[in-house]
């Protein structure tokens, strides 16, 4: 009996090229060769070693994690602030009503969202931390891996507090 063919295909992985340990695409590896002969214009007079250090270095350059902090940090600062300000009205709530039960539920519901929010972000500022901090003994696709680990937290991939 011969065997049937799947009607689906395997998805293709992307040939990957190695640079110095780093792991690039065939599209990233055209980038970093545009590097290459910016520095190689800029720089005539070096050696083709310093040429190729300086032009990875210029191309990793906008992956490192380092130099991705500012922009991360200015989105925790805005998601945190509008958190901190949230809690900081609290106190006006109406805890006590005619009818309390309801509106405290809606109170403690508000409370709940509001520290996880608070949560993630703690969680995300620490995982900026880690990365930039190990930047130096990791590669751009360790760089990469831990940018989208950054990304997903808080979105849909956070710990509800009290359920599992």
């Amino acid at each position: 009996m011969a065997k049937r063919n799947s009607t689906r295909r395997k998805a293709r992985k992307p040939k990957l090229i190695n640079v110095e340990g780093h792991q690039l695409t065939e599209a990233m590896y055209a980038e970093y060769e545009r590097c290459l002969e910016s520095r190689g214009r800029t720089n005539a007079g070096a050696d083709a070693e310093t040429i190729l250090y300086l032009g990875l270095d210029d191309f990793l350059a906008r992956y490192r994690p380092s130099n991705k902090v500012k922009a991360q940090l200015s989105e925790l600062s805005r998601t945190t602030m509008h958190a901190a300000l949230a809690v900081g009205t609290m106190d006006k709530y109406t805890w006590f009503q005619s009818n309390p039960a309801s509106v405290r539920s809606a109170g403690c519901k508000l409370l709940k969202e509001l520290a996880l929010e608070i949560y993630n972000a703690s969680a995300k500022l620490t995982a900026i931390a880690l990365n930039v901090e190990r930047e130096e003994t990791t590669k751009l696709q360790d760089w990469l891996a831990q940018g989208e680990q950054v990304a997903r937290i808080g979105r849909g991939a956070e710990v509800v507090h009290g359920n599992r």
